[in-house]
């Protein structure tokens, strides 16, 4: 009797057991192999620098990309020898299976976005749009662009940044600097600006410099790609008899809270980037211009004008002497008063 009854009770906790390394067996297998939601909905998840192992599946245990976190920690702890896991923002989606999420923090393949600096813009409308889009402060950004040792270090043969913050399509992720992205915008201009191309500057007679000043004017007055030659032979063949170069765009840029109406007392106010009471280029660029531009700049039309007044739609008439100039101005002038312009 007693026999039958140890042996009735093995049997019972062999199966058990067995019930239960079974159980383990069907959860761990469901853990690996069946994905937390076949809906693939997406999940943005950031890991912060030194967040520990367990914050970090907690986390992706409460967005639903996992589904055990304890399991989870062992699977990362021993897989491929327990490779760190990446800091930095990353897309998941639900119906990744655990080994997937844990290659990518383990690999570093963070999410990036996009930021498209557009032609033209200054170093204020960039760290604004930065700001904007959550990746930079502007206040940080400024202080970097407007740094003269950084300018230095970047081999920036001027006092800030401003016309070398390179306009492109950006991929940022939450992880960079501002520092980052400001370095990364000035390499940016550097990989344009090819040594094949600062030789051919150099033999004009410019520097990098003036060039980059020049190009940053162009690429304020030119609303047309096709006029960018003809505005720099314009400035170009001022800049070569010494007459100034009577731009709106520098004015603006060196007057304080300007409200959009550009006044005959702005004209007269004396500034840096004043070019109707200054000769020459204004001190440095007054916006980052692209490639075009900058091309722009250095291979002008070969025409004589020295002239050019809008037409009311994006273009200009260009003139060679004062007189065809003012007749344009007064033909343009009359038209945009008509159209209420």
């Amino acid at each position: 009797m007693k026999k039958r009854i140890v042996f009735i009770i093995l049997t019972l906790i062999i199966c058990g057991i067995l019930g239960v390394l079974m159980y383990a067996g069907t959860y761990i297998y469901t853990f690996l192999k069946v994905p937390p939601d076949q809906r693939a909905e997406e999940m943005i998840v950031l890991i912060k620098r030194g967040m520990a192992l367990r914050s970090v599946a907690e986390t992706l245990e409460q967005v639903g990309v996992i589904t055990d976190k304890d399991l989870f920690m062992i699977l990362a702890r021993y897989y491929r020898d327990g490779k760190s896991i990446k800091a930095g923002e990353y897309q998941f989606t639900t119906s990744m299976l655990p080994i997937d999420v844990l290659e990518m923090l383990q690999d570093g393949k963070i999410f990036f976005r996009t930021a498209t600096i557009p032609e033209g813009y200054t170093s204020f409308q960039i760290a604004e749009l930065l700001d904007e889009l959550g990746y930079a402060l502007k206040e940080e950004f400024l202080a970097l662009a407007f740094n003269q040792e950084l300018a230095a270090e970047l081999d920036i043969d001027a006092d800030n940044l401003e016309g070398y913050l390179f306009p492109n399509t950006y991929y940022i992720h939450r992880g960079m600097s501002t520092e980052e992205i400001v370095r990364k915008m000035v390499h940016e201009f550097w990989q344009v600006m090819t040594p094949d191309l600062q030789n051919e500057i150099k033999q004009k007679g410019f520097t990098i410099h003036e060039v980059a000043t020049l190009a940053s004017i162009i690429e304020k007055e030119a609303r047309v790609g096709e006029e960018r030659e003809l505005i720099s032979a314009v400035y170009n063949n001022r800049l070569r008899i010494k007459m100034k170069l009577d731009s709106d765009p520098t004015v603006i840029y060196g007057l304080q809270d300007f409200d959009g109406n550009l006044t005959k007392a702005d004209l007269q106010q004396d500034t840096p980037y004043n070019t109707y009471t200054r000769r020459g280029l204004p001190p440095g660029p007054i916006a980052n211009p692209g490639e075009a531009s900058i091309l722009a700049a250095i291979r002008p039309a070969e025409v004589k004008y020295l002239y050019f007044v809008s037409r009311n739609d994006g273009t200009h008439e260009f003139s060679t002497n004062y007189n065809d100039h003012l007749r344009a101005v007064r033909k343009y002038q009359r038209n945009r008063k008509k159209s209420g312009g």
